[in-house]
């Protein structure tokens, strides 16, 4: 009687061990998978730009169009309203937008920029506004098209200026925060889309050569000069 019930006594025990065993190993799994996690989990950094209309996914290497859309956008702003009492503040703001390779030239050719004589005689008010902004996925840039126009007081009326421009920026994610490894501008209403190129080859060329130079000299730790007219 007593072997039989110290039998059926072990085989419960055995039973519980097994469990116990499972349990444990399974436990295990659960903690290697959590410690992986929590080290290959980047902190989520989140810059939101003003002016939103839409839902926008952002994440650790990479965004959506509509995300690099509003910060080019919102760069387009800041840079087509520079006048000398805000271009210290407008570029110190910059700095952590851009590419540092890019950087410094483009700070030189804004501060060049508010010095003009037009901002110097106090009589003139120049402002850029944007009418469209348009992104190409296959080369993940954006164009942002708009006009700068300038207004001038004489001694009889203001007169106003307009001239057509295109800002393009190349935009990426680096550590979930967006940065602009490319920018450049120039006249006109035509992005320089790849559409564009395809129809204007010898002009694409020389613009392509110089886009290369500039991703190059950024690759190799140098500086290379954006454009802004």
């Amino acid at each position: 009687m007593k072997e039989r019930r110290f039998k059926k006594n072990w085989d419960a025990s055995q039973k519980m061990i097994s469990m116990l065993l499972v349990s444990t190993l399974v436990l295990a799994a659960t903690l290697v998978i959590l410690a992986s996690k929590v080290a290959t989990q980047h902190e989520r950094v989140v810059l939101v730009p003003p002016h939103l209309d839409e839902r926008m996914n952002v994440g650790w290497e990479q965004a959506d169009k509509e995300y690099y859309k509003a910060w080019a956008m919102y760069v387009s702003m800041m840079i087509g309203n520079i006048t000398p009492d805000n271009v210290d503040f407008i570029t110190n703001n910059l700095s952590s937008m851009f590419n540092p390779k890019i950087y410094q030239s483009l700070k030189q050719q804004l501060l060049s920029l508010a010095k003009e004589p037009m901002f110097a005689s106090g009589t003139s008010i120049s402002y850029f506004t944007a009418d469209q902004v348009i992104y190409e996925p296959a080369t993940n840039k954006v164009f942002v098209v708009g006009e700068y126009i300038s207004t001038t007081a004489t001694a009889a009326s203001m007169l106003d200026s307009t001239r057509y421009v295109i800002m393009e920026f190349k935009i990426s994610m680096r550590s979930g925060r967006p940065v602009i490894n490319y920018f450049t501008s120039y006249p006109g209403r035509q992005p320089h889309t790849l559409k564009w190129k395809a129809a204007n080859k010898n002009a694409a060329k020389e613009i392509d050569e110089t886009e290369a130079s500039i991703e190059q000299a950024i690759k190799s730790g140098g500086d290379k000069s954006t454009t802004y007219h």
